[in-house]
């Protein structure tokens, strides 16, 4: 790199005063200063990346079920730290405010259809490993073949052993149990989902799992129409 050079550069600096030398610096030398403050810029912003950058262990989504912010951590951190995985640097991502029905009312019927398409996303881009679920979203969901056939030693958990293939009845959970739930959560895993081992483990988690300050429920639909207006 060549510099544009004064035969008495340096006497010519001295010489300057104020602004008079602000700008001969950057006359002489803001191409070099700007290289440098590019390098420094990108040095920094990989270091932060790297630092705050964290592995998904899990995709998850609610579909019509909200959940309490203690219920949530327990969910969450409480699942990476049962399994050992360091909370800084796993997560475990979560899709929340999902309405699924195969029969919305005219007023859901947007927000049920942005809800699709939100789910069909996650799936197409192997992002949707897990799903909690009321009974109306797990119709939906199974018409669509969205969910996996479960294996027998997660169903024969289930409260109802009986029920869908497809998914587990978490109401007789300990960690669900106390939250209070009036109607069955149910919990599936993604049809093509890539990591099927961690969601069956997530799944036996939950189900052994004890919290007695956590609170969930199914969405009301009051609190649907008012997200379908904002």
């Amino acid at each position: 790199m060549h510099m544009k050079k004064h035969p008495d550069n340096e006497t010519t600096f001295r010489q300057l005063h104020g602004r008079a030398k602000l700008q001969y610096f950057w006359d002489y030398y803001k191409l070099p200063a700007l290289l440098v403050c590019i390098c420094i810029y990108i040095i920094v912003w990989g270091c932060y990346r790297h630092a705050m950058h964290k592995d998904t262990v899990l995709y998850t989504a609610f579909a019509n079920v909200t959940v309490s912010d203690s219920l949530s951590a327990q969910l969450t951190d409480g699942y990476l730290t049962a399994q050992s995985y360091h909370p800084d640097r796993n997560q475990i991502y979560t899709y929340k405010d999902l309405y699924l029905s195969n029969r919305p009312s005219s007023a859901n019927l947007e927000y049920a259809y942005a809800s699709s398409t939100k789910i069909l996303a996650a799936l197409d881009s192997g992002r949707l490993d897990v799903i909690f679920m009321n009974a109306e979203a797990l119709d939906a969901m199974t018409s669509e073949g969205y969910l996996m056939k479960l294996p027998d030693s997660l169903l024969e958990a289930s409260s109802d052993p009986s029920g869908s293939p497809y998914a587990v009845d978490l109401s007789d959970a300990p960690l669900i149990r106390s939250a209070g739930f009036t109607e069955p959560l149910y919990i599936g895993i993604a049809a093509n989902s890539t990591r099927t081992k961690e969601a069956i483990s997530y799944i036996r988690y939950i189900q052994s799992c004890s919290d007695t300050d956590s609170s969930v429920g199914i969405i009301p639909r009051p609190l649907l129409q008012s997200l379908l207006q904002a």
